[in-house]
């Protein structure tokens, strides 16, 4: 049985040698500040993706308890790593987003034996520039918690089928109208991308929540392409979709995809390239892909 690809860890390497950050964070506050480093760096490990943002108080709040350690504390010693350079300054300064290109280079034995690439500190600062999310208080959490769901693809969802629910997609409303800073393409609708998720793969695992880390992973797959910039495009990439039967579990494998799979990087350059397509599992065999078969399409439609 597939089994999903992971974008956490289980483990950080901790060097023996006294760096300056963990120089300072205990001159200045003694065990609680290399507590709160080793915490920061274990809880960064198992975060889908490695950072976290924490530009919302109720964010915040629940980020300093999961460390242990009050607010105002933390922000003063996560200030201090900024100035050694242990966390972006970019990131932090303009989103609150907690992020360390060290811990992420450290990561690299842990994803070495993985079909998935981890995530450079460059695809993150690009999925958040000038893409502001915030959350209602009610799904507050939802970034910090990869317990959501949907997110385990061999589930069959068969309850779904058919059923209309409203789902909570905790999704902001200038994610629909705001474009980046340079204007080069416009920004990416993933309440409307969703909408169409659902409504044409009903039979697909539907979206609870769409946190922040899998925003980025979707902003990321619109912003490759400017042919994917439009909604028929997307439509059009999950009618592909359909017609495999790996993806939508009509195989002895027992797996059925979610939107989350369909748009993990490697996953959907395999799908774009027809390795899903038809009938079967995963062709090891040269296939047209998405963009012959939406050729073939366009031409069979009359007018």
């Amino acid at each position: 049985m597939a089994r999903q690809a992971r974008h956490d860890a289980d483990y950080f390497p901790f060097i023996v040698k006294e760096g300056k950050t963990l120089f300072i964070l205990e001159s200045k506050y003694g065990l609680q500040g290399i507590g709160f480093f080793t915490n920061l760096m274990r809880f960064l490990t198992r975060q889908p993706d490695h950072h976290v943002c924490v530009q919302e108080e109720s964010d915040r709040i629940y980020f300093f308890a999961q460390l242990h350690c009050p607010e105002d504390i933390g922000m003063d010693m996560l200030n201090l790593m900024v100035k050694t350079g242990k966390i972006d300054a970019q990131l932090w300064t303009e989103k609150r987003v907690i992020v360390s290109n060290d811990l992420l280079d450290s990561l690299q034995d842990a994803y070495k034996n993985r079909k998935n690439k981890i995530i450079t500190l460059e695809e993150i600062r690009q999925s958040y520039h000038n893409n502001p999310i915030s959350y209602p208080d009610n799904t507050a959490h939802a970034a910090l918690n990869p317990e959501i769901e949907g997110r385990n693809p061999q589930r069959k969802g068969k309850d779904r089928i058919g059923k209309e629910r409203k789902e909570d997609i905790s999704m902001s409303e200038t994610e629909k109208t705001v474009s980046d800073g340079n204007g080069k393409y416009p920004s990416c609708p993933q309440t409307e991308i969703i909408n169409l998720y659902h409504k044409t793969l009903p039979e697909l695992p539907r979206v609870k929540h769409w946190p922040e880390n899998l925003q980025v992973i979707l902003r990321t797959r619109w912003k490759e392409d400017p042919v994917r910039q439009n909604l028929d495009w997307w439509e059009q990439y999950f009618r592909y979709v359909q017609e495999s039967d790996f993806l939508m579990g009509r195989t002895k494998e027992a797996f059925v995809a979610d939107l989350e799979w369909l748009v993990r990087p490697k996953n959907f350059t395999k799908i774009a390239n027809g390795r899903y397509h038809g009938r079967g599992g995963l062709s090891a065999k040269p296939q047209p892909g998405i963009s012959a078969w939406l050729e073939e399409r366009n031409h069979a439609t009359p007018g």
